[in-house]
C-alpha cells in the first residue's frame, strides 16, 4: 500500500510530513543537504510515494537523489496546492447568536 508523504522544500530544510494511523501528520526536519537526504530516505516507510512542490534549485538534488533511490515522486507546480485551507469563520458563535 502506497503512504503518501509531503516535503516542504527550503534552502537549508525539508519539513517532512508522514502520515500517522490516526488520520494526522508527524512532522520531522532533515537537512536539505546529501547526507540529510540520505537520512530521509531511510526514514521513509515502504511503498512511499514522496510529494513535493517545484522550487527550482533547492529542490534538485532531492528530486536527484530520491530517484538514484528508486522512491516514487511526484513534483507538482506550486500553483496546484493553492493556497493553505483557512479554517471556517465561526461568526455566529463569536457574536452569540
Amino acid at each position: 500500500m502506497k503512504t503518501y508523504v509531503g516535503i516542504d522544500v527550503s534552502k537549508d530544510t525539508l519539513a517532512v510530513a508522514f502520515p500517522t494511523t490516526s488520520d494526522t501528520w508527524k512532522v520531522s526536519s532533515f537537512a536539505n543537504s546529501p547526507d540529510g537526504i540520505r537520512r530521509l530516505t531511510s526514514a521513509l516507510p515502504a511503498e512511499a510515494h514522496v510529494v513535493i512542490e517545484a522550487t527550482g534549485s533547492y529542490s534538485v538534488l532531492l528530486t536527484y537523489l530520491l530517484c538514484q533511490a528508486k522512491i516514487c515522486l511526484s513534483v507538482i507546480n506550486p500553483k496546484q496546492t493553492g493556497p493553505p485551507v483557512q479554517p471556517p469563520l465561526w461568526k455566529d458563535a463569536a457574536l452569540g447568536d
